[in-house]
């Protein structure tokens, strides 16, 4: 998956930079908490999303690549329930009691594309910012033995039963932009919202003995902090902002 983004980027940036249709190529960063719901919410708790992107601008619109991160602390299905006594408790290979910890991880790849919206004609030092994507969602669960191993759950054992899943989603985002007096830095703050239709990538789950293919719909909402910086201004671009 990164693989085909970097290569996606790579085309994109080629295209666009020999063309010069753009006034400025930008680094951005986002960070930000996300609340789970619908199928993702049965499973998961919130989680925490730090993100990387590029993007080119043109006056008030810009398009772009992002990938980013999903780091939660709270998986909500017990999915390893067939490997526990009847008092809940699990037992290493050493027979000594196991405390394994689960929790969420994940990854989105995609391209984006928005618009800023200054609030004063003529005075685009703040306004809003509007971005929607286009995403490839991926999420996960991952084992922690913090205290003796447990075979089941070692190497590929634990594949069957981390839920690996992915597909395809869209993405929105809307909120406040400031833009620096020498138009190089622009920091934003806003709502996002994430939709996606998601399967289960593994053909066998080894805590209900089948293969899931029930296709998802997981639901992310939540808030984005973040920063774009220029690295690039074409000579020529023209300044958009006074």
């Amino acid at each position: 998956m990164i693989r085909y983004s970097l290569i996606l980027l790579a085309v994109c940036y080629s295209t666009i930079f020999h063309a010069q249709i753009y006034d400025r190529l930008d680094f951005s960063f986002r960070y930000g908490m996300d609340i789970p719901s619908a199928d993702m919410g049965d499973r998961f708790g919130s989680s925490f999303n730090p993100e990387l992107g590029i993007q080119f601008d043109k006056k008030n619109y810009f398009v772009g690549i992002h990938g980013g991160m999903f780091l939660g602390p709270i998986v909500n299905e017990d999915v390893i329930s067939n490997l526990r006594t009847d008092d809940g408790l699990l037992i290493s290979q050493q027979e000594d009691l196991a405390v394994i910890t689960m929790k969420q991880r994940g990854f989105i790849v995609g391209l984006n594309a928005g618009k800023f919206i200054p609030l004063v004609e003529n005075y685009g030092t703040h306004g809003i910012r509007i971005r929607v994507g286009l995403n490839v969602l991926t999420h996960y669960i991952i084992f922690n033995n913090e205290t003796a191993s447990t075979n089941q759950l070692l190497g590929e054992y634990a594949n069957g039963y981390d839920r690996l899943s992915r597909g395809w989603g869209i993405e929105e985002f809307v909120g406040y932009q400031y833009v620096s007096t020498k138009n190089t830095v622009r920091v934003f703050v806003g709502f996002n919202g994430i939709q996606a239709r998601t399967r289960n990538l593994r053909p066998y789950n080894f805590d209900t003995r089948e293969r899931d293919e029930t296709i998802r719909f997981d639901v992310l909402s939540g808030i984005r902090v973040g920063m774009a910086i220029s690295l690039f201004e074409n000579a020529d671009g023209s300044d958009i902002y006074y």
